[in-house]
């Protein structure tokens, strides 16, 4: 059952990524500092058949990556639970890294603002009440939770 929860919020995840860099400042400049082509994967275990999802930054767009595709970028969660704590929203990205719950392969520099930028979706995406304990702060929004489900459910990244 976690695979599966996983699996549709890492989705929905790599959706609202899609749709905030085009439409949220925020998001928009934290991805802009990646390398054009850089391709991202976030993986909820370390082994290579476990639930993970890919993404490519290029020319100002999330693109999911071609399969197989090398990753320069490659965050692994070390446990299922850990995982599953993170996409549910139980544990923000930024406690996970701080507390060793995740593997990193890459550049850590350009790590981080990926991470901003997932905060930032995190912040869209989960309730206010949410959001007050998995953020360090309160982000800025620029178009209403409910247009960023609408627009990344019906593809309109």
């Amino acid at each position: 059952m976690k695979k599966k929860i996983i699996a549709m919020v890492l989705w929905l995840l790599v959706r609202a990524l899609r749709v905030l860099a085009r439409r949220a400042s925020a998001v928009r400049a934290e991805l802009r500092q990646l390398e054009n082509g850089t391709c991202v994967r976030i993986r909820a275990g370390l082994a290579r058949d476990e639930v993970s999802r890919a993404l490519v930054w290029r020319d100002g767009r999330v693109l999911d990556a071609p399969e197989g595709r090398e990753a320069h970028i490659e965050i692994a969660f070390k446990s299922l639970s850990g995982a599953f704590r993170v996409f549910t929203g139980l544990e923000s990205i930024s406690d996970a890294y701080c507390g060793h719950r995740f593997a990193l392969t890459g550049n850590i520099n350009e790590t981080m603002c990926l991470v901003r930028a997932i905060e930032t979706a995190e912040g869209y995406l989960f309730p206010r009440v949410w959001n007050r304990r998995i953020l360090k702060r309160r982000i800025r929004k620029e178009l209403p939770t409910l247009a960023v489900y609408a627009l990344a459910l019906a593809g309109r990244g």
